[in-house]
């Protein structure tokens, strides 16, 4: 199996595939994007010779070859003008579901390399050729001005970006895109890690959901309230397959059956519990609105994503529906507080996949069109003008995932003493990915050019804040050990 694997690489021309990366790197090792598409293009020519091996293979087969890959990788030494018989954890991983993946692989993966190292020659001159007519032009004190390729992107068709947008927008995560909207099921983006230092949930492999921390609102379904911050985990229920949880003080599950329970402080309504004092006055005394056993919500669903007070549910028939409070309590704004929905109000049909996080949600429909509704103080709903919209909108066109809150799902910590009692800021931004796999972001720290607000949920008075309604470019890089982070670290810092 090890011989085949080795003379496909050999049939293959991978070698000088690889030289030519190493050159490429050589070149640009102060391009980030570039060590990227190389470590890719080393991942991609193992997973493709794998499956050529194990084409033909049973699944036991394809057992014995994984074995082998293993007891080779724990003896073997990576070397650098060779292909690598092994890898780290997460290419360990790839290729293990790859292996077992019975789909059909298509072979271009040489044709893509040859494009982007021709792109990239390309630009080199083009960026040669635009730094010596630069220096010409100030040699003779002239005012033309060079425009650079970077200043011509294009958002859609014949809107040009701002003059100030000159550079993408980094956000950096643990997991690069863990979740893609290219897979064919939503149970794919279940979550079953999620937390912050005053609760922690975790659906274990047997499907049974583990709870700690705090439980003061019975957030932990025991039946009780307490005070004090409980770190062991405790069964909390069984047959789970998804869980979110707000920092408000409430949490809600999914069940095999498509079931939906919650649990926690009802002083939002998010827990449809009849709220019989106003809203302020039950976010003042949270401990006495609770629910501490998990209660029944609604049947046949298939998703549910959870925000600062409100719970929005994709139903098993491809509708969105949503109750809570949409809008924080007590506060005013244009001279009015805003109520909740005391029951189950349908939004959308149609919709593939729904997120949220503390500020607003999103809903991916069949078309691929976006639609974005909630808190929207830096524009982050993709609207601009109103600092709350009540009701979906549609942004954006021909997307294929989008983000709210947060770039990942689930947070891997099974002990509350991992989060280090650090709160981790949820994003207050909308990050879509286009079809044409490139990323767009709107809201806080986007545009470059710096706005009064006149209220902003931070003080509640005009606030001076970089942020912007419209969708503009931005890169998603995955957090590494390797050097490859540096310039990118770099490049964060003085933005």
């Amino acid at each position: 199996m090890i011989l085949h694997h080795e003379c496909n690489h050999y049939a293959q021309n991978d070698l000088w595939y690889k030289l030519i990366m190493t050159f490429a790197v050589g070149i640009h090792w102060f391009n980030p994007f570039v060590h990227i598409m190389a470590r890719q293009s080393y991942k991609d020519l193992e997973l493709l010779c794998d499956s050529m091996v194990v084409q033909e293979m049973n699944n036991q087969k394809r057992a014995d070859y994984i074995k082998s890959i293993l007891e080779v990788a724990e003896k073997g030494t990576k070397t650098t003008y060779s292909t690598c018989f092994m890898g780290g954890k997460k290419i360990m991983k790839s290729r293990i579901e790859n292996v077992f993946d019975k789909s059909k692989k298509k072979k271009g993966m040489g044709v893509f390399v040859f494009l982007v190292l021709l792109l990239m020659i390309s630009s080199m001159l083009i960026s040669c050729n635009s730094t010596t007519e630069k220096n010409e032009a100030k040699s003779e004190e002239s005012s033309t001005q060079v425009i650079s390729e970077d200043e011509a992107t294009t958002i859609e068709p014949e809107t040009v970006l701002p003059e100030e947008v000159v550079d993408p927008y980094i956000f950096e995560v643990n997991d690069l895109l863990e979740t893609r909207m290219d897979k064919n099921q939503i149970s794919d983006y279940y979550i079953t890690n999620i937390g912050d230092p005053s609760n922690l949930y975790y659906i274990d492999d047997n499907k049974v959901l583990w709870g700690c921390g705090y439980n003061q609102y019975g957030q932990l379904g025991q039946g009780t309230q307490s005070e004090e911050l409980n770190p062991e985990m405790v069964k909390i229920a069984e047959n789970v397959v998804h869980v979110d949880y707000s920092q408000t003080g409430y949490m809600v599950y999914l069940t095999e059956d498509h079931k939906l329970y919650g649990m926690g402080t009802n002083a939002t309504g998010a827990l449809l519990e009849d709220i019989t004092v106003s809203l302020e006055e039950a976010h003042n005394n949270a401990r006495f609105h609770v629910v501490t056993s998990p209660k029944l919500l609604m049947e046949n669903v298939s998703y549910v994503s959870l925000g600062e007070g409100d719970v929005v549910v994709l139903k098993d028939d491809d509708t969105v529906w949503t109750w809570g409070e949409r809008w924080y309590s007590g506060r005013l704004i244009n001279g009015e507080v805003c109520d909740y929905d005391r029951e189950p109000t349908k939004l959308l049909e149609n919709v593939k996949l729904i997120t949220g996080g503390r500020f607003n949600h999103a809903a991916l429909l069949a078309d691929g069109t976006l639609w974005t509704w909630g808190h929207n103080y830096t524009g982050n709903c993709g609207i601009d003008g109103d600092y709350f919209i009540s009701e979906p909108q549609k942004v954006a066109s021909d997307v294929k995932m989008v983000w709210t809150g947060r770039l990942t799902y689930n947070i891997n910590a099974t002990d509350i003493n991992e989060l280090n009692n650090t709160y981790e800021r949820s994003l207050e931004n909308t990050i879509i990915e286009k079809t044409d796999g490139s990323f767009f972001a709107c809201g806080v720290n986007i545009g470059g050019k710096e706005k009064t607000l006149d209220y902003y949920y931070e003080v509640g008075d005009p606030y001076n804040i970089v942020c912007t309604s419209e969708f503009l470019p931005c890169t998603i890089v995955e957090k590494s050990d390797e050097n490859i982070t540096e310039p990118i670290e770099n490049e964060l810092k003085s933005e």
